[in-house]
């Protein structure tokens, strides 16, 4: 067990100092929470990744997602612009737990993400990532995931017909394609604490039309604490030059029916930003909501607003936490949070009478 944590250690170790040594130009593609769930709490969801969310922001977390999940979202950015500027998001997401014999063997996740500027530029990601625990020990589970990524960007000219006999489209065309990979890594220590490692666009792909573009790698380092109906987070985002500290929380109320959220994004450059959100729960159907209000940097905009409606079905494991079944996924995992609390409050008062 020590050798195999050693040299997992060496890996990651490895991996970081490869992302640190080569530092490309900022390009597009930035973003990387498109769930309304996560954008609630800051984005701060790296140590989390118990839902669709963890297919683009760390992909180790579907090695502990059982169920069957669907969802799709919508966004608006930075409504209200003086400059007129419509931007928009679009994501639909799909996970697929694999079994055999009874036995989880991780999860598939798909998903495709759209960012648009009215009739100017559009962007388009299709991703397919799986996750799986590759080891465990009384207090911990470790799991890795990985995605796979085709990012196609798009130069729209319908909005100024005169651009069509511009020379350089007519050269070099108004699209670029690239592949690109993502790699995470997630322990969850006990039931309380866990911590993840992910890394974006390892190999900063090449989006430019004519002259180099490359995507910078994206880092996040964060940590979780799990209540007993409520989630803390935080995250550490590294993407050259830009670095920045997310602080995220939920709160399920209502028997898991209902939940608030809310976060902050603290970075250099003067970024600060707000966030806030909420879920409403109904049998398989799950609904999200979240807000971003940029508290500097952004003038004259009403925030960024982000729907999610989520289902989900397929099988449900019999175990309970009680008899030591991992259960993560939010609304879910309250019940049996204080099933086990309880049971650990009998055990308490039957010994206290012996």
């Amino acid at each position: 067990m020590r050798k195999a944590w050693f040299w997992l250690t060496r890996v990651i170790c490895l991996v970081m100092l490869v992302c640190l040594h080569v530092r490309p130009l900022p390009a597009a593609f930035e973003e990387s929470a498109p769930g309304a769930r996560a954008a609630g709490m800051a984005g701060a969801f790296t140590a989390l990744a118990d839902d669709s969310n963890a297919v683009a922001i760390n992909p180790a977390g579907l090695g502990w997602i059982r169920h069957q999940e669907l969802a799709s979202g919508y966004s608006r950015l930075y409504l209200g612009l003086t400059d007129g500027s419509n931007l928009g998001t679009g994501h639909l997401n799909y996970l697929q737990p694999l079994w055999r014999h009874r036995q989880h063997n991780g999860t598939l996740g798909f998903a495709w993400t759209t960012f648009s500027l009215s009739q100017f530029y559009s962007e388009d990601t299709y991703s397919m990532g799986y996750g799986h625990k590759v080891m465990e020990s009384w207090f911990s589970g470790l799991y890795a995931g990985a995605s796979a990524k085709y990012l196609s960007t798009r130069i729209k000219l319908d909005a100024d017909p005169t651009a069509r006999t511009n020379p350089f489209f007519s050269e070099y065309g108004t699209k670029s394609n690239a592949l690109s990979f993502d790699l995470g890594f997630l322990v969850r220590t006990g039931r309380r604490f866990s911590m993840g490692y992910a890394i974006t666009d390892v190999n900063s792909p090449d989006i430019g039309i004519k002259e180099r573009d490359l995507l910078v790698r994206k880092q996040r380092l964060g940590l979780a604490y799990h209540g007993a109906s409520f989630n803390v987070a935080a995250d550490l985002v590294t993407q050259a030059p830009f670095r920045s500290l997310n602080i995220g929380a939920e709160q399920w109320l209502a028997q898991g029916r209902v939940a608030a959220r809310s976060g902050l994004i603290l970075g250099n450059r003067d970024l600060k930003h707000l966030t806030m959100g909420f879920s409403l729960k109904a049998a398989t159907l799950l609904f999200d909501y979240a807000f971003r209000f940029p508290l500097s940097g952004i003038d004259a905009t009403s925030g960024t607003h982000r729907l999610t409606l989520t289902i989900r079905f397929g099988r449900k494991p019999k175990r309970s936490l009680v008899e030591g079944h991992e259960f993560t996924v939010g609304e879910d995992e309250v019940l049996l949070r204080r099933e086990l609390e309880h049971s650990k409050k009998r055990e308490r008062l039957q010994a206290q009478k012996a």
